[in-house]
């Protein structure tokens, strides 16, 4: 009967992964932290993973507003990551800066996002802010790897 019970589990994760697939990653269970963004195929050094937001205007006080997408929302934080961020005129790309094997996570060093937008820049995710405060609350997993 487990075996069972595990079978449809990992049927349904396949499943998940199969309807989730965005292009070449997927959202799924980390170890960092909640969800997460992982690689459904290989990835080579300088491979653009996707796109991370687009710049959406300015607000009353003359900030530029970037919208988030997907793929931003769920990449987590490692210092040590696998991707770059790269503001590319007005869209922020995550590009793989070392190779990235199927089902590995997909992680940024968030410290690369103010770099690229600049001080007077908001974040959104679905018309809601992101506070920057909020990269202080992320915990720093392996970090001596």
């Amino acid at each position: 009967m487990e075996a069972f019970l595990q079978r449809l589990r990992d049927d349904a994760n396949l499943a998940y992964k199969a309807a989730s697939s965005r292009n070449g990653w997927y959202i799924g269970d980390s170890a960092i932290k909640g969800k997460g963004i992982f690689a459904s195929k290989d990835f080579n050094e300088g491979a653009q993973i996707g796109q991370g937001g687009t710049a959406g205007g300015e607000d009353e006080f003359g900030a530029k507003i970037w919208n988030l997408t997907e793929l931003a929302r769920y990449c987590n934080h490692q210092w040590k990551s696998n991707v770059d961020i790269k503001k590319n005129n007005d869209q922020l790309d995550l590009i793989a800066n070392k190779k990235i094997n199927k089902d590995e996570e997909i992680v940024s060093d968030y410290s690369q996002i103010s770099r690229a937008l600049g001080a007077r820049s908001r974040m959104l995710w679905q018309g809601k802010d992101v506070p920057t405060t909020d990269f202080s609350d992320y915990t720093e997993k392996d970090a001596r790897n």
